[in-house]
């Protein structure tokens, strides 16, 4: 997570959209999508304990009382991170 973050910037819950991340202090993350404003958002994560893929809504009473309760930040992958790369590294052109 700490690898990953490094290629990140944070973000305020104001300014979110699809694709940013929620992170938690113990490195649980989610993906955030359909974002609606502040307060409606989807997210997505894939939980090691269950063994399952989960979709959950920012309204949804476990993002309440867990996930903000352990919220690390919010974050956004920064441009560089989509850069195309190929075997020799990333593609700069030509």
């Amino acid at each position: 997570m700490r690898r990953l973050l490094k290629n990140t910037v944070e973000v305020q819950r104001d300014e979110l959209k699809n694709g940013d991340l929620i992170v938690l202090a113990e490195g649980l993350a989610a993906l955030i999508y359909d974002v609606k404003d502040r307060d409606n958002f989807r997210m997505i994560y894939a939980s090691l304990k269950r063994q399952q893929v989960i979709s959950f809504s920012s309204r949804n009473v476990v993002f309440k009382v867990y996930w903000l309760k352990n919220l690390k930040g919010f974050f956004r992958l920064r441009e560089n991170m989509f850069a195309l790369f190929d075997s020799k590294g990333p593609f700069l052109g030509k």
